[in-house]
């Protein structure tokens, strides 16, 4: 098999990890793989191995899924025989590919937001022709009820393993990461009372933000008016 990974920049900021692992992974398993990536990300952050290949991306998205399509000549040449569109905001630019090479595409899901996307592309998933992987079991749930199992949907983890649970020493800070957009709301509030009360016995403790989208003033003053940036670390974006 020869397969096509299509990334753009906002899932390569946030799983390029992932990507390198991927890659790794399929050529071990004998599968040839072309890496599709935006240009100017193309050049240092591939893994070395395979055949790259780089997309004009734009904030427009007709132009990125035009951009797209200009790859199928290329692809074809490589004998692509499968495109992986490996996020929602791919997937219309991932099915032309596909239908322009007369190849299988698979089309992953990873947010709630994907479903408004499969939505919009119910009448082009083609039973036999294209396959949906979800990130989580809700996910994959509510994608089987979006599309009404017009196509195969597969529940397929990301690779994250746990390591064993470790003792930890008296003299250790506790560290604690919060995933989530970058913003504030009463969740985060309410996260941000509780650690107060925590970190008044446990003054060490420290909170580490990894927040993707949004801009993180909000959290920031959030932050500061339970007195907590003693104890709290923004990480930006990338």
């Amino acid at each position: 098999m020869h397969v096509a990974l299509l990334a753009n920049t906002a899932w390569l900021d946030e799983e390029l990890a992932t990507l390198h692992h991927v890659v790794v992974g399929l050529l071990d398993e004998s599968t040839r793989v072309v890496q599709v990536l935006p240009r100017g990300r193309v050049e240092g952050e591939v893994v070395s191995f395979g055949t790259r290949l780089s997309w004009a991306e734009s904030k427009y998205r007709w132009k990125s899924r035009r951009a797209i399509r200009q790859l199928a000549d290329p692809l074809r040449e490589e004998g692509v025989g499968l495109i992986h569109a490996l996020d929602g905001r791919l997937w219309r630019g991932a099915l032309d590919l596909a239908n322009l090479l007369g190849v299988p595409a698979v089309l992953s899901a990873n947010s709630g937001l994907d479903m408004a996307v499969a939505t919009r592309c119910l009448d082009r998933l083609v039973p036999g022709q294209v396959a949906i992987t979800c990130a989580t079991g809700p996910l994959t749930e509510l994608m089987n009820q979006t599309i009404a199992g017009a196509v195969p949907v597969q529940c397929v983890p990301p690779g994250v393993h746990l390591g064993k649970p470790t003792e930890r020493d008296e003299d250790e800070s506790p560290c604690i990461v919060v995933s989530g957009d970058g913003g504030s709301d009463e969740y985060i509030d309410a996260l941000l009372a509780g650690a107060k009360r925590v970190i008044e016995s446990i003054p060490a403790m420290q909170l580490f933000f990894d927040g993707q989208g949004q801009d993180p003033h909000r959290l920031w003053r959030s932050i500061s008016r339970h007195g907590l940036l003693a104890n709290a670390t923004l990480i930006p974006r990338r």
